[in-house]
């Protein structure tokens, strides 16, 4: 049966990730100290996109990070992408890793300019509407490890992602807002996690 887990910002991030995988870790055991700069510059140069959009918190990009990390997902899809914050802290982790893809969705063609360009190889991005794109995506990759909506926060916009993403979907689900509070994971579907975030 899949968990519905929601991470509040009182919850240590070894716990919370711990939580996921049914075991308990050790952060430092997945943070690599060398990266500190690199994420730091992710960070702060993904500050106050033009678009006026609120981006993942540092705490938030760090649980996403270790998440990738101790997951180790081959193929990583999200849909929003504004200045690369999550893009960025996604493929820094998977070039640690030295394996998996992020695929990412969105109609703005001049995204992105958070991640390095020594990320990029990791990357496909894909200009366009989730509504458009994500179908033959999904029909595409046949199988995701993860998928991360940051798109379009819309009852239908969402709703229709999660549907479609999710019978391909083989980990998790990493919610970027909480605002479905009523989605529940099919019972046919054991293994995968859905994560939920308050922001």
């Amino acid at each position: 049966m899949p968990r519905l887990i929601i991470r509040k910002f009182s919850t240590p991030i070894s716990n919370f990730i711990s939580s996921l995988l049914g075991q308990q870790i050790d952060f430092y055991e997945y943070f690599n100290e060398k990266s500190i700069p690199i994420l730091r510059k992710i960070f702060f140069d993904s500050i106050s996109p033009p678009s006026g959009e609120m981006p993942l918190s540092l705490d938030e990009a760090l649980s996403l990070y270790i998440l990738i990390k101790a997951i180790k997902p081959k193929v990583v899809v999200e849909t929003g992408v504004s200045a690369g914050r999550s893009s960025g802290f996604i493929l820094q982790a998977l070039h640690e890793n030295g394996e998996g893809y992020l695929y990412s969705i969105d109609p703005d063609p001049n995204v992105g300019w958070a991640i390095p360009n020594y990320l990029r190889y990791r990357h496909k991005l894909f200009i366009g509407t989730s509504k458009d794109i994500l179908p033959k995506l999904v029909q595409e990759l046949q199988m995701i490890d993860i998928f991360l909506h940051d798109s379009l926060h819309t009852y239908d916009n969402m709703i229709f992602e999660y549907k479609t993403v999710w019978p391909a979907l083989k980990k998790a689900v990493y919610f970027y807002q909480m605002m479905l509070t009523g989605i529940r994971p099919s019972r046919n579907s054991p293994g995968k996690l859905v994560v939920g975030l308050y922001i």
